[in-house]
């Protein structure tokens, strides 16, 4: 069996964000993935944090569609666009993006780096 390309790792990365799938997302990451998102708790999440991180989010976005109303997480939970990538070498992809999660006033930038054997890291900012 091949291992995915890069890009492939990137595009699977990004089709588990698009559904909000904590295992679809980890399953594009190496065992060394580090998540940053400074405007969160510690700011940090290893491979096995991040799962509760993302649940966190959620939680996040349902109390900023909810307005004491009962809601659902929005679907496509997120939408990834503005899509720059550059290959460094034949080890190594950056790619940055614009995201957003619909209806929640929750959106930024993402730059992430992907490796031979999957997405190594992204970092987060939050628009405003």
């Amino acid at each position: 069996m091949t291992m995915p390309s890069m890009q492939e790792y990137l595009e699977d990365y990004a089709k588990g964000w698009i559904e909000g799938d904590a295992v679809k997302i980890l399953a594009s990451c190496n065992e060394d993935f580090e998540f940053v998102d400074a405007a969160v708790g510690p700011g940090r999440f290893s491979f096995e944090e991040f799962p509760g991180y993302l649940d966190g989010v959620k939680a996040e976005v349902l109390r900023n569609l909810a307005f004491g109303v009962p809601v659902r997480l929005p679907i496509p939970f997120m939408q990834i666009t503005h899509v720059a990538t550059l290959e460094i070498d034949d080890d190594k992809l950056v790619a940055c993006c614009w995201w957003e999660i619909p209806g929640s006033g929750i959106a930024g930038t993402g730059l992430i780096h992907v490796g031979k054997d999957g997405v190594v890291r992204e970092t987060v900012n939050h628009q405003g």
